[in-house]
């Protein structure tokens, strides 16, 4: 099995196991196919806690032809961002993907065991956009926010997109990040949800 195609499957196994494994925070939660930028892409791993961390797979099976329209989605949301790739894609992503992503490849070894290595750590992604970040939350989420400064009654008949608005306009973008975690850890209705322990 040395050299084998990896396929999504046995390789987003991997990366939850190696999660589950070496997360030392109990308030964690890692969310699977996360919608983003109102439908405009989808991340397969969303790892919440004090910051949001995007992680995207391409398994040998996948092509990369699609990196060129969710790059620019994920650098809007994330915090930190990490490519996990099997051993066919690991040198053509350094070519694709921003300085500042990290790099992970999944494979197989002699002993046909998969194996999770890290090629280059992420850095800080310093160019979120609140609006995008914002556009995770619910409406009622969002109203909880403006609640905190005693707004939500002038916006319960307004539209979402008003309502997103408005609270870029008066909220520090740090504050709408912490909140829109909070949110996201606190929902309990994902399709799939892991808490390491």
């Amino acid at each position: 099995m040395v050299g084998a195609k990896l396929n999504d499957k046995l390789i987003r196994s991997k990366v939850l196991h190696h999660l589950v494994k070496n997360s030392h925070l109990k308030d964690t939660v890692v969310i699977e196919e996360l919608d983003l930028c109102l439908g405009e892409a989808r991340i397969d791993l969303a790892v919440i806690n004090g910051i949001a961390k995007g992680i995207e797979i391409k398994s040998d099976r996948d092509s990369l032809d699609r990196l060129s329209y969710q790059i620019p989605v994920y650098n809007r949301i994330f915090d930190v961002m990490e490519i996990v790739t099997g051993e066919s894609h690991q040198e053509a992503v350094l070519d694709i993907i921003p300085a500042w992503w990290g790099v992970s490849t999944v494979y197989s070894n002699r002993l046909s065991k998969l194996c999770y290595k890290q090629l280059r750590k992420p850095k800080i992604n310093k160019d979120k956009d609140p609006l995008s970040v914002i556009q995770l939350l619910w409406k009622q989420e969002a109203l909880q926010l403006l609640e905190t400064k005693n707004l939500s009654s002038r916006f319960k008949n307004k539209s979402r997109d008003e309502i997103w608005n408005y609270i870029i306009n008066v909220f520090e973008s740090d504050v709408l990040c912490k909140f829109v975690n909070q949110c996201l850890k606190a929902r309990q209705n994902w399709r799939f949800v892991h808490q390491p322990e």
